[in-house]
Parts: C-alpha cells; sequence; structure tokens
C-alpha cells in the first residue's frame, strides 16, 4: 500500500484496475453530526 503525507497526515492508498478514479471516504462514527454535534432528542 502507497502512501502519501500532506501537511503532516500520512494518507494510505491504493491503485487496482483501470476505470476512472474513484475516491472512498468514510463516515460512520466520526462525522461531525455524531460527536461534535448536540443530539436534538425533541424528534
Amino acid at each position: 500500500m502507497s502512501v502519501a503525507t500532506l501537511n503532516g497526515i500520512n494518507i494510505f492508498y491504493e491503485i487496482v484496475g483501470n476505470g476512472p478514479p474513484v475516491v472512498f471516504i468514510h463516515g460512520g462514527y466520526g462525522g461531525a453530526d455524531s460527536t461534535v454535534m448536540p443530539r436534538d432528542d425533541s424528534w
């Protein structure tokens, strides 16, 4: 697996296949609405 260091952050990536590039960004349990924003239990 390759690594790119940008602004002191290591970003690991793989190049697989021969189609157009696709970037997958994981959003589970670490997004703003799950950790930073207060919960709204009124609904």
